[in-house]
Order: structure tokens, then sequence, then C-alpha cells
């Protein structure tokens, strides 16, 4: 998911979050996987927001800059 600068901290990244675990649950997805720049501290802080529990996933990782986060549904 990309939100465009210009709407940053608007809570359409917090809306289109919940949008995509709804349809990820009514599809019947066992996991959702996100990776997030490191240093990218607003999404850390949405997806800590949101309704599940994530963790880092370290079987995905892609290096120092990019956090693999999973969570269960």
């Amino acid at each position: 998911m990309l939100v465009e600068d210009a709407w940053h901290g608007r809570g359409v990244g917090a809306v289109l979050t919940e949008r995509l675990i709804e349809v990820a649950r009514r599809m019947e997805f066992g996991r959702l996987v996100a990776y997030v720049l490191a240093s990218n501290r607003a999404m850390r802080g949405l997806l800590d927001a949101s309704s599940l529990t994530w963790e880092v996933a370290p079987e995905h990782d892609l290096g120092p800059s990019v956090v693999c986060l999973a969570a269960e549904l």
C-alpha cells in the first residue's frame, strides 16, 4: 500500500489498512505480511495501532533497511 505524500497524516493509511484486514479475513487468509522501510516510523505506528498484533518475521530478511512484519488473522 502506498499513500501519496500529500495525503499523509489524514487517516487514509489507517482506513486502507483496516479495509485490507477486513478483506483478508473475509477471504480466509491466515496471515498478513508487511514490508516496511526501517526508517518509516509512521507506518510502523499505523500497524501497531491496527486491530492486529504485528511481529517481526525474520524469515523474510531483506537487509537492515527493510523490516518484515507479520500478523496472524
